[in-house]
């Protein structure tokens, strides 16, 4: 199982920060590696909602479901790449005057496909991508406002 956990702080308070994730359409603008976002469902927010991204360079397809929507506390959605099968989750904890941010994320990936060897490399790179990905939130939020 390949887990990994970030956190960071935002100057902002959580309804405000929980409005610019729950804006599923604008992810493709803050995550960095997101190419392409399309919709596979009617609705655009809310549990339920289905979405396909296109990531990282080789174009690989992610299918996304929403599977928690709690307002203005979590968002959870499953991952599906390929044979590899995932969640994703937003929490959203006040901090003060601002909004302590934690997203995790965990795949479950096939022997066949590498198993724990590609969990073992896959930490390290997961963790400095949701990092990144953060900052570039947090930057996004900056242009924003």
């Amino acid at each position: 199982m390949l887990e990994v956990t970030v956190e960071e702080h935002f100057e902002l308070d959580r309804t405000r920060l929980w409005d610019a994730l729950a804006d599923l359409e604008s992810h493709h603008e803050w995550m960095t590696d997101v190419r392409k976002l399309r919709f596979l469902t009617e609705q655009r927010s809310g549990l339920g909602t289905r979405y396909e991204i296109t990531v990282g360079p080789l174009r690989v397809r992610d299918h996304i479901e929403v599977i928690t929507w709690d307002r203005p506390r979590v968002l959870a959605i499953t991952h599906r790449i390929g044979p590899a099968r995932g969640e994703g989750r937003f929490l959203l904890a006040i901090d003060g005057a601002g909004t302590r941010l934690n997203w995790q994320a965990r795949f479950e990936i096939p022997l066949w496909v590498g198993g724990r060897l590609t969990e073992r490399f896959g930490v390290p790179a997961t963790r400095r991508l949701l990092t990144r990905n953060l900052g570039s939130l947090r930057q996004w939020l900056a242009d924003r406002h």
